[in-house]
């Protein structure tokens, strides 16, 4: 019996150390979410910064312009995106910290959705 538990075990120990296959990253296209309109100063950086990152990575980086509620629309829908890695949020540190102090209600759940 104890001979029986220690291959057991051995075989578990065996079959944890096998690599895991995992899909390269990136494998589908990227959405990088602004919080300021198109031909924003913002916009135009974002545009510039992703064309040599899109060729460099292999794969297409789409912009998605999300303006209003100074930046709460966008920070939200990044918040709420699948957590795989795929949505990025390029903008500035309003949503998270300027809106929450500066309002008493921030225009949406914007620093209870972060917390």
């Amino acid at each position: 019996m104890r001979q029986l538990l220690t291959a057991v075990i051995a075989a578990m120990l065996l079959i944890s150390g096998l690599p895991a296959h995992a899909q390269p990253y990136p494998s589908k296209p990227i959405k990088l979410v602004l919080p300021f309109g198109p031909g924003s100063s913002t916009d135009t950086l974002a545009r510039i910064i992703i064309q040599d990152l899109s060729q460099t990575i292999g794969q297409p980086i789409a912009v998605v312009n999300k303006p209003g509620a100074d930046g709460s629309i966008a920070a939200i829908e990044v918040k709420r995106s699948a957590p795989d890695g795929y949505t990025f949020f390029f903008g500035t540190n309003s949503p998270y910290v300027v809106v929450p102090n500066l309002r008493k209600e921030p225009p949406y759940d914007t620093l209870a959705d972060f917390a």
